[in-house]
């Protein structure tokens, strides 16, 4: 039971000092010389339907504070950071709830982490779920060191300007889960990571912020699933840093950035890029219209789409060389440059290449494979491929104009196509990459290799009696009949799976 419970009362600022069980419910804070709410050594505080607003300090500030609900609150035009949560405050909430109008330079909107050095103990256990936070002078949610197990979901975040900027921006932390959350129009990038581990982002948008949708440096274990990201300055997802290990990059959609779609930049071992999609990413320039690149040791990228873009897959050995990437079951389709770049420099090499079940079709009078600034890479495997020449100049790789002079000059190739693979549309704004049922890339993949074992769509591979996969991303089902259905004397097709 609450020690003490307030409701209905206007006034100004409020302090709970060692406080209990206590309940604050409907009322109205302001203070023209301090926080409107300051929680100190207390626990177990719950506050709700609450209006914080203009204060000379931060609006909500808690110290150590223990189980504190919030829910329902109203928190704008504070000078300070709308909420604060620091040294030691563990396993709180905050919901329903909207933060905005914080402009001063070096104010966040929500800030977590903290705020004395010389104080320990972290912030642990904390959730927010649909908490919108608005036009902030510096990042508008803040998770700095010695803050774990973080959960962000259900929120709209944007406006973050100053001298962070970031919509979400959250470094040396552990175990982080952001789900279901939109970030768009801040000054920098709308979701930042850095030195964090055990992250997920799942079902997550980030949209025209001024640099990247999802920026993620020294992840440590983490997954990007299910994201969207478009229309950002600079890339959709960027991961950077060799202490990058252990990511693993999926279903996500990446379109019309400025710069590329996906990029990872000289991240450590452990990267898996698979069953994403990235299109429309067409400037030129160094680090520009990539639908993917990649820059790593031992990468896996299976069951992508790549599509308009200006390179479709670039692998980039300027850091640091890049040993045994595998490319698997691929679909690259209209690169105006090529479908495939490999890039060289100085010392580093790209060795041990695995290219297999993949279909590219180049632009017209384009190319499947460039090289740049070395002898291009060496091969673990290169088969099982089709090779789609638009236009009567495309070329598989220049001085190997047709696949038969590709496979005399390089030894690999030997069972690969160069055929129309029969997509079911490639009109621009339709597009849908799955198979026609009569299309030769259909069982044609590699005898031995059946791996990845679902497709783009999660649809089971291998499907059929050969036992060998399809080419492409997308795994050809002819017929699928569910067993819950009597049929009399007619045949299911399944649009979905484009059968």
């Amino acid at each position: 039971q609450p020690i003490l419970s307030v409701i209905a009362t206007d006034g100004s600022g409020m302090t709970l000092s060692s406080a209990q069980y206590v309940n604050i419910s409907g009322i109205s804070l302001n203070s023209s010389s301090a926080y409107g709410l300051y929680i100190v050594n207390s626990s177990n505080i719950t506050l709700s339907t609450m209006t914080v607003t203009s204060t000379a300090g931060s609006g909500i500030f808690i110290s150590n504070g223990d189980n504190v609900t919030m829910s329902s609150m109203t928190v704008s035009n504070t000078a300070g950071t709308g909420v604060v949560i620091t040294e030691g405050s563990i396993n709180g909430t905050m919901s329903n709830s909207t933060v905005s109008n914080i402009t001063s330079a070096n104010a966040y909107g929500v800030f977590i982490g903290k705020e004395f050095t010389s104080v320990a103990g972290a912030n642990t256990g904390w959730t927010f779920d649909d908490v919108d936070i608005t036009t902030t002078g510096n990042a508008a949610f803040d998770c700095s060191a010695a803050s774990n197990s973080l959960t962000l979901k259900n929120s709209t975040i944007s406006g973050a300007t100053g001298t962070t900027g970031h919509g979400i921006n959250i470094t040396q932390c552990d175990t982080v889960t952001l789900t279901n959350n939109t970030t768009s129009s801040n000054a920098k990038n709308g979701v930042n990571i850095a030195t964090v581990s055990n992250l997920t982002i799942s079902g997550s948008t980030s949209h025209t912020n001024t640099q990247n949708g999802f920026s993620l440096s020294g992840v440590t274990t983490g997954t990007l699933s299910s994201n969207t990201a478009y229309s950002n300055t600079q890339s959709g997802i960027s991961l950077s840093a060799s202490t990058s290990t252990n990511v693993t990059i999926s279903g996500n959609t990446t379109y019309s950035n400025t710069q590329s779609g996906i990029v990872a930049t000289a991240p450590g071992t452990g990267l898996t890029v698979s069953g994403n999609k990235s299109y429309n990413h067409t400037a030129s320039g160094q680090s520009s219209g990539f639908g993917y690149s990649i820059s790593s040791t031992a990468p896996t990228l299976t069951n992508n789409i790549s599509y308009g873009n200006r390179i479709g897959v670039i692998v980039v050995a300027t850091g640091a060389s890049v040993a045994n990437p595998v490319i698997r079951n691929n679909t690259v389709y209209n690169s105006s440059s090529a479908a495939l770049t490999f890039v060289e420099s100085g010392q580093n090499t790209i060795t041990g290449v695995t290219l297999q079940n993949n279909t590219f079709t180049t632009a017209t009078n384009g190319s499947v494979l460039s090289y740049a600034g070395g002898d291009g890479p060496t091969w673990t495997s290169s088969d099982y491929n089709n090779f789609q020449l638009v236009g009567t100049s495309a070329v598989v790789l220049t001085g190997s104009a047709t696949l038969a002079a590709w496979q005399t000059a390089s030894s690999q190739d030997a069972n690969s196509l160069s055929v129309d693979p029969l997509f079911t549309a490639t009109t621009s704004g339709s597009e849908d990459f799955r198979l026609q049922t009569s299309s030769t890339l259909i069982d044609a993949g590699h005898p031995t290799v059946i791996t990845p074992t679902t497709d783009y769509a999660g649809t089971a591979r291998p499907y059929g009696a050969s036992g060998r996969l399809d080419i492409g991303a997308y795994e050809n089902i002819l017929f699928l009949v569910s067993t819950n259905v009597s049929l009399s004397g007619t045949a299911a097709y399944d649009s979905t799976n484009g059968h």
